[in-house]
């Protein structure tokens, strides 16, 4: 069985429980643990118009 090895915490992990990444056209493998704490992004709210931002009464 092939085994990758995490690139956090150095622990042997089975092909299908590896969570693989590309990082710098490398290919990067992670336990489950390790990659749930490490990608855990927050995603911004979609960017909106200025003028969407200024209340009516302000102006």
């Amino acid at each position: 069985m092939n085994t990758y090895t995490c690139a956090t915490c150095g622990v042997a992990v089975p092909r299908h429980e590896a969570a693989l990444r590309s990082v710098a056209l490398r290919q990067v493998a992670y336990c489950r643990p390790c990659f749930e704490e490490l990608m855990t992004l927050v995603v911004p709210a979609p960017r909106v118009a200025v003028d969407d931002l200024i209340r009516p009464e302000a102006v």
